[in-house]
């Protein structure tokens, strides 16, 4: 089926995303953040981080289009 993907490079230092991605408890209510990848996962099919070899870090979130839904192009 269709897909949306979006990618998001970026050349800072990163941090241990295999430590966040494989995490299932959701983080402290009460902490002012850690909520980034449980949001993303809420919104996407997939959510992946690899090491982008120009440096830094890419992020790719993958959601699915449902195939009953006219898009807009298909309305026009």
């Amino acid at each position: 089926g269709r897909q949306i993907v979006a990618r998001v490079h970026d050349q800072g230092a990163g941090f241990q995303f295999e430590k966040y991605l494989s995490e299932t408890t959701p983080p402290d209510p009460l902490s002012e953040r850690g909520r980034g990848i449980l949001i993303m996962r809420a919104f996407t099919d997939q959510v992946s981080y690899a090491t982008d070899p120009g440096g830094g870090l890419c992020l790719e979130l993958v959601k699915g289009c449902d195939e009953d839904e006219p898009s807009s192009q298909d309305e026009k």
